[in-house]
């Protein structure tokens, strides 16, 4: 940049003061603001989210195009205005958050709902950001708005969605654990019929198994308000007992022997009785299941770092390695005909328990089932 200052004498230019400044880092300088600024516009006036800058008086100073859509009002419309986006009973609210943030001078993302032009509610996503100038302070305020109302609207889908397989899933879990009771009874009439005898045990054990189906159903009458389960100090043993003769028949008519093996006198654990039956249930009677040519069944409990372990070991068919995984899951089941919801049940019931349930298996050599359970103090 070049100025020129004239030298007078008497009225006459006798000479010419010319001076020189080099600014070409100040125009380089400007060029670079001019491009910043273009691309800070560009990105406003591109993004997909809207975005909208207000003074800390909540004045509308710019809107981008995706605001202007996604809330129906112009950007002539909003300029110099307050935003008429907030419900009136949400105003506090909003005010309460821009005072927080001019407060702490920090961004703040959160979920709500906004009004647009229709006075339609719109569920949205809002960040607000303070923008300062060069001495730190805060002159305005912008907010990036994104619309979530299909993600809202997906997750109340899914929502009712998982309700529907909830009631699926309990009608399916009913049926299931009524029918190991029902082969109970049917077993044992079975042998009844075939013999002249009356046996006074399997009457009793009918009984106990009719018993529990009424428990079955009776917890899921209760279902809609659950109640704690009532835990007290329980013999492993004794228990392993019931249900061995529980599945007697079973496992007689399947040409399968049981044999329980209890190691010392082990401590009591602290379990629900008829939850805790019911997994041992379910897994013997996996195991005579998964030994359709008739084999044996070994059950081990015994006490290893103040925990109980029952081990349930068949000779059956097995199952496949990349199978284990899934065991447990929903309606996954390696039988033809079964829901995969008892196995289910038992890995529920046992972390209720603060325990663990683990099973090791291989193809036509067997399975084996570990369940812990913590020692009572």
């Amino acid at each position: 940049m070049a100025s020129l200052r004239p030298i007078r004498r008497n009225g006459k230019v006798i000479e010419v003061i010319a001076s020189c400044v080099d600014i070409t880092e100040r125009k380089k300088a400007e060029q670079e603001l001019e491009r910043t600024k273009k691309l800070l516009e560009s990105i406003i006036d591109d993004s997909a989210d809207g975005i909208c800058i207000i003074d800390t008086g909540g004045n509308v100073l710019r809107v981008n195009h995706s605001f202007e859509m996604l809330y129906g009002w112009s950007e002539n419309e909003l300029v110099g205005r307050q935003l008429p986006i907030v419900p009136l009973e949400m105003e506090d609210e909003f005010k309460s958050i821009t005072q927080e943030i001019q407060g702490d001078m920090l961004a703040k993302t959160f979920e709500t709902v906004r009004q647009n032009k229709a006075g339609e509610l719109v569920h949205v996503s809002i960040t607000l950001s303070p923008i300062k100038n060069g001495y730190g302070e805060i002159i305005a305020l912008t907010g990036i708005t994104r619309d979530i109302s299909e993600r809202i609207k997906s997750e109340e889908f899914f929502r009712k969605a998982d309700k529907l397989n909830v009631v699926g899933q309990l009608a399916a879990g009913l049926a299931h654990e009524i029918r190991n009771p029902l082969t109970s009874l049917k077993g044992f009439l079975q042998l009844m019929k075939e013999s002249d005898k009356r046996r006074v045990e399997h009457c009793e054990i009918m009984l106990s198994e009719v018993d529990r189906m009424n428990s079955i159903i009776n917890e899921l009458l209760i279902f809609s308000k659950p109640q704690p389960k009532v835990l007290k100090r329980n013999d492993i043993g004794a228990l392993l007992y019931s249900v061995i003769n529980l599945l007697e028949a079973q496992a007689t008519m399947n040409g399968v022997q049981v044999y329980i093996e209890i190691h010392g006198d082990l401590p009591p654990i602290c379990c629900s009785e008829v939850d805790i039956k019911q997994v041992f249930v379910n897994v013997l009677k996996n195991a005579i299941e998964a030994t359709p040519n008739g084999g044996k069944i070994h059950i081990v409990a015994f006490e290893q770092l103040n925990e109980l372990i029952i081990r349930i070991k068949d000779e059956g068919i097995g199952i496949p390695t990349d199978s284990i995984h899934r065991l447990g899951e929903p309606f996954y089941t390696t039988k033809e005909q079964g829901t995969g919801l008892g196995l289910m049940m038992c890995y529920k019931i046992i972390h209720d328990h603060k325990g663990n349930l683990s099973i090791r298996s291989a193809v036509n050599q067997g399975t084996t089932v570990d369940i812990k359970l913590p020692v009572t103090d």
